[in-house]
């Protein structure tokens, strides 16, 4: 998984999607958004309840709802 803040790293992974091939999840929070302990918060949940096969080329976004 990667997590980025990066707008152009998104833009990349939304066309890796649209185009089927694979890619590294895509851990996705807007700076102005998502709080630096929300984006921890959020990315222990998913350590401890992310199974690999369902995070595969994927993107999430964050704050988790």
């Amino acid at each position: 998984m990667v997590v980025t803040q990066d707008e152009d790293f998104l833009g990349e992974a939304h066309r890796r999607q649209e185009l089927g091939e694979p890619f590294a999840t895509v851990i996705y929070g807007h700076q102005l958004i998502v709080s630096l302990s929300d984006l921890i918060r959020d990315l222990e949940i998913l350590a401890q309840i992310a199974e690999e096969r369902d995070v595969t080329d994927q993107v999430i976004y964050l704050p988790l709802k």
